[in-house]
């Protein structure tokens, strides 16, 4: 389900978007593994994408987070859930 993100008049805007397909798509990993999320990322600032880029490679090293996400039985529990992991990654951070 795409979701996008904007900030109006915010020079730093980021569009984030995400697509999750539980079947999962071929899409020639090194593990050849099917896929399962799909992230856009658009932005006026190469920073900000790096860091939204390191940010979902952090959330994802977390073994449980694939299966976490796929098993949400809505968008709105996918947020939440992706939002918690954000939230624990910035506390860890400032600790």
């Amino acid at each position: 389900v795409p979701d996008a993100t904007y900030v109006e008049g915010d020079p730093a805007t980021l569009v984030a978007t995400n697509l999750t397909i539980a079947d999962g798509v071929a899409y020639g990993g090194p593990n050849s593994e099917p896929v399962h999320f799909f992230f856009l990322i658009v932005t006026v600032s190469e920073v900000i994408h790096l860091r939204v880029l390191k940010r979902i490679t952090q959330i994802f090293r977390d073994p449980s987070a694939g299966a976490d996400f796929l098993a949400a039985p809505s968008i709105g529990k996918l947020k939440s859930e992706l939002a918690q992991r954000e939230k624990q990654l910035s506390n860890r951070e400032v600790s």
